[in-house]
């Protein structure tokens, strides 16, 4: 590995270095992953990375897109909706990002014409080339120059190396605008100072052979944009084997070192270690010419022990739409096995249709989660989990609508209320308990609440969970609260609400005293869940269903 002869003054050091993680010909083979780990790899060289990730697709952001399309829609401090990339940046690296590390085609384009509109183009034809390319780098450059926050300490500090992952595949209609603005990025910076990532998925033949033509294509099609791969990861079941890796390094233009293997790995905790003894990182410091600053492998070492099988297992249900096939609870996912890997036990995730609910789903599950969400379809299935958990004593844990179903379920079963319901899914019902959030002059305006917000922490199980602390700060994103004329009724059958606004108007976190862990929070904890910092709440459910592990 190279390191620095002599003391440097790294201030001094003119230019910023960027990482470029591209696709071939095949979306979704792992460019997240692979992008986060190259993060993790070089922070733990001493160098200060920040995250950029261009979805070239026309949603101004990740709001309204499905979950069983792109996974689940990650929500970073300041509020922004985006890419579940964003969660893998954030836990592989220690990182707070915002809205700035996201560019998407639809909010660029939106910030030019609006800009063209206000006349900043001072009456100049609107185009592609140099308008909408110059913005693309103009964004790029921000984020290098902008401190980038450490989620451990709070501490900002200027990037040195900034990783990029384009969204999508080389040479589609999309991503075509991108790929021009990184040729041009590439000119001004100069070539030493970018290197480009492709990760490509290696076609393997029933027969055992690998193909190498559709990662020749993916190359072609970037030399077309005057762009040259300088290292090329292959995906795929198995690694290339000597002869595949010489046929595309000498079809590719990329020198043998480069070509690297990826095949498919039991974690992807594994990825960091196992493309770092690949070779990933002396291939990029002779690439960009840089070296080793203070090496700290605590994070790497913490990846590790997430990969440790333990004696002990624990069975968690998590009662959703989807299941594991969309991505769409990853960060919950995730969350659950930094959890179980701090007390030592492995967590079994047994996914519960909420749909096609019956009570045998639970039967075997030692706690219960029910997630966020939107929409009506499967809310009753849910309700049934809740009663089931709550009357059968499984700890549970409600997140965001969960918290709302499960103030529902006690309104009818407890409180009498058959009618209970939330405004979203009845908007003229009878007994509404969960309605549209008013603003402070009591005016309903139906806007998501989405980002970080501190909660002011009550005496109670929580509050101990969380150490003591007075307040909390989490990841919000929601629409409706609980009725505050019903808290009264509740709490005299044991739902204490331990968790409340800054204000004190609004009701984030509830316990039922009765039970051995029945929570329920307003907002996502799943969302701050790191591997070396796993969520309280995550941790306490986990502890709990430990107890009585079937």
């Amino acid at each position: 590995m190279p390191r620095c002869e002599k003391q440097i003054n790294f201030r001094e050091i003119p230019k910023m270095k960027y990482v470029i993680v591209s696709g071939g010909v095949i979306s979704g083979v792992g460019k997240g992953i692979v992008g986060s780990s190259i993060g993790a790899l070089l922070k733990s060289r001493g160098h200060i990375v920040t995250h950029i990730k261009i979805d070239p697709y026309l949603n101004y952001n990740a709001r309204m897109l499905a979950p069983c399309e792109h996974g689940e829609v990650y929500v970073l401090e300041d509020g922004h909706e985006c890419d579940m990339d964003f969660g893998n940046y954030e836990r592989f690296n220690m990182l707070k990002l915002s809205i700035i590390n996201s560019i998407s085609g639809g909010r660029l384009f939106h910030d030019i014409i609006k800009r063209e509109q206000e006349g900043h183009l001072l009456g100049k034809t609107l185009q592609v080339n140099p308008h909408v390319i110059d913005d693309v780098i103009r964004r790029i450059k921000v984020v290098g120059e902008t401190p980038v926050e450490s989620f451990e300490d709070g501490h900002t500090s200027i990037p040195d190396v900034v990783v990029i992952e384009l969204g999508g595949t080389v040479g589609e209609y999309e991503s075509s605008i991108y790929t021009d603005a990184l040729a041009k990025l590439q000119h001004d910076v100069g070539k030493n100072n970018c290197a480009f990532v492709s990760v490509d998925y290696l076609t393997e033949l029933e027969s055992g052979e690998q193909k190498t033509k559709s990662i020749q294509m993916g190359c072609r099609n970037f030399r077309a944009f005057g762009l040259t791969h300088d290292i090329i990861i292959c995906r795929g079941t198995r690694a290339p084997t000597e002869d595949t890796r010489r046929k595309i390094s000498k079809n590719c233009w990329v020198p043998l070192p480069n070509v690297i293997g990826l095949p498919n790995l039991e974690s992807v905790y594994s990825v960091p270690r196992f493309l770092e003894e690949q070779g990933l990182v002396d291939s990029l410091y002779k690439t960009l010419g840089l070296c080793d600053r203070k090496l700290d492998r605590r994070m790497l070492e913490t990846f590790e022990r997430l990969t440790v099988r333990h004696k002990d297992s624990v069975r968690i249900g998590i009662v959703g739409k989807y299941g594991p096939e969309f991505d769409s609870y990853t960060s919950l996912v995730h969350g659950l096995k930094f959890s179980g890997a701090s007390i030592g036990v492995n967590v079994e995730i047994e996914w519960v249709n909420a749909e096609e609910y019956c009570e045998s789903d639970l039967s075997k599950c030692d706690g219960i989660i029910i997630p966020g969400g939107f929409g009506a379809r499967g809310v009753s299935g849910k309700i049934e989990a809740i009663r089931y958990a709550r009357e059968n004593g499984i700890p549970l844990l409600g997140i965001c609508l969960g918290y709302q179903l499960c103030v529902i379920e006690m309104c009818r079963n407890v409180l009498g209320m058959k009618d209970a319901f939330s405004e979203e899914f009845q908007p003229d019902g009878k007994d509404l308990v969960v309605r549209f959030i008013s603003d402070e002059n009591g005016v309903v305006d139906k806007r998501l609440r989405v980002g970080g917000s501190q909660v002011k922490l009550m005496d109670g199980l929580v509050k101990r969970l969380y150490g003591g602390k007075e307040t909390i700060r989490e990841r919000h994103r929601h629409r409706f609260e609980v009725v505050w004329e019903k808290v009264q009724d509740l709490r005299a059958h044991g739902l204490k609400f331990v968790g409340f606004s800054n204000d004190g108007k609004a009701t984030k976190i509830f316990e039922l005293s009765t039970h051995r862990y029945f929570v329920g929070v307003q907002f996502h904890p799943e969302f701050i869940a790191r591997p070396n910092q796993p969520h309280p709440l995550i941790t306490g459910l986990i502890s709990a269903s430990c107890q009585g592990s079937k």
